[in-house]
């Protein structure tokens, strides 16, 4: 597609013919593949001790504050975001001596400084108000919660339930008023795909550790103790749709470290299907089909075409009767099962606790008492939507149809576009998320963050 069809669109793609010095040093295939296997070590040094892991989570922050002041080179927050997206599951399974809510504030706080540092340099900034009301529309019921629980509750219930939509709000206000060159946007996909590998070296010596292991038909703490398995799913298999992608976009990657995405492809794969819970491959699949489908043509059609037969062959070979062996046969049992986990009665009593409390909810947090007078559990939310709507009422209900219709903007926004392809299986996979799950995870603020982005193409 030419400059003059982009032309039509808000977002001006400019023509690039190579990369600049300001692309960093990631956009050297090399120095990518460096990057990332160093932090094969550092899976093993985390493993050793809490004060290890601590230590990494303060200096990624240190790191990030320090970028976002500085004046130049303001795509680099974006970097740091997208490494702390990545290693948010890593300091909660190595038990990192920082608060639950760590990854997700230290994100809201370094897109706060660069939203401040780009306000001083350009003296306002594009957004839409939508993103905005998505976030306010959710505070009122935050009285409710203050006035039924005492104050220290209240505020860990505020601040959990609420730490996941503020994040959405800041990433979107500060990735859609940053421009990315095609490299750069490569540099921060790698970023993300960095301490997952760190993250997958703590997982298999832990899956060691244990040794022998019953597996049930439901999800299981193998690959650790400290954190629900779903969360570990999830970023393993949004790592995997992240490198199909890199690999996808750049045919020019470094032999070595093409073969080293593809290893890295099955290796989630595995990790992902051993903690039983489901969510994590299935979205990937879907998004790769998306973007398959929507995205893939002429030579990167059969790139694509190829890095799925590889890992395919792999799979049928290897990794499926790997996993059947070790799992004593229950692995296609329990992928093979489709049913809710308990999901739609959660989701039920949601409604039920909404149609009781329509106008403000129950307020943040206060839902999950209710669950356990109409469950007989106390069970957390698993579904994003049903937990807005009991927490926050029908102003909960307005807040997500704002956000569907930016979401909607954005894609329309990036129609005949190389990103447009990207951008949906990116949608689908935050949509698809928060169907099985709430906002525990910084992920979906990022990934949503990147839909708001502008990216100028090679």
């Amino acid at each position: 597609m030419n400059e003059a069809n982009f032309s039509r669109r808000p977002y001006k793609i400019v023509q690039l013919q190579r990369h600049t010095k300001n692309d960093g040093i990631l956009s050297n295939p090399v120095w990518s593949l460096i990057f990332i296997l160093l932090h094969i070590p550092l899976g093993l040094i985390v493993s050793e001790k809490s004060v290890f892991t601590t230590l990494h989570a303060l200096i990624v922050l240190f790191i990030g504050v320090f970028w976002a002041l500085s004046k130049k080179r303001i795509e680099r927050s974006t970097y740091i975001i997208a490494y702390i997206t990545g290693a948010e599951v890593l300091w909660r399974m190595t038990d990192a001596r920082v608060f639950y809510e760590y990854g997700k504030y230290s994100v809201v706080l370094i897109s706060l400084i660069s939203i401040i540092v780009l306000l001083r340099q350009r003296g306002r900034l594009k957004t839409s108000a939508l993103i905005i009301w998505y976030f306010i529309l959710l505070t009122p019921s935050i009285l409710i919660t203050l006035l039924n629980f005492a104050p220290n509750i209240a505020m860990d219930k505020i601040s959990f339930n609420l730490s996941g939509p503020l994040a959405i709000m800041f990433c979107v206000l500060i990735f859609s008023n940053i421009n990315i060159t095609k490299a750069q946007f490569n540099n921060m996909l790698i970023a993300f795909v960095a301490p997952i590998v760190t993250m997958a070296i703590v997982a298999t010596n832990n899956v060691l550790l244990h040794g022998s292991f019953e597996f049930t038909g439901q999800s299981n703490l193998l690959l650790s103790t400290n954190i629900s398995p779903n969360q570990i799913s999830s970023i393993f298999g949004l790592g995997m749709f992240i490198i199909f992608t890199l690999l996808v976009l750049d045919s020019n990657h470094y032999t070595l470290l093409r073969i080293l995405f593809v290893g890295l492809i099955c290796a989630f794969f595995v990790l992902s299907a051993l903690t039983f819970s489901r969510g994590g491959l299935y979205l990937a699949g879907i998004s790769i089909l998306v973007l398959v489908t929507l995205f893939i043509r002429g030579q990167w059609r059969f790139t694509a075409i190829g890095i799925i037969f590889i890992i395919a062959v792999v799979a049928q070979f290897g990794l499926f009767p790997f996993l059947e062996n070790y799992t004593g046969g229950a692995f296609f049992e329990r992928f093979g099962d489709i049913s809710p986990s308990m999901r739609d009665q959660i989701g039920a009593a949601d409604l039920k606790i909404w149609l009781d409390n329509p106008i403000y909810g129950v307020g943040p947090g206060g839902a999950v008492g209710f669950r356990r007078e109409l469950l007989s559990l106390g069970a957390s939310a698993h579904t994003e939507y049903t937990r807005v709507l009991a927490e926050h009422g029908i102003l909960g209900l307005v807040s997500m149809f704002f956000l569907f219709v930016y979401i909607g903007g954005l894609l329309k926004t990036h129609y005949q576009t190389p990103f447009w392809g990207i951008a949906w299986a990116l949608v689908i996979w935050a949509l698809l998320y928060f169907l099985i799950n709430d906002t525990r995870l910084v992920a979906p603020a990022f990934v949503i963050g990147i839909v708001s982005m502008k990216i100028s193409y090679n």
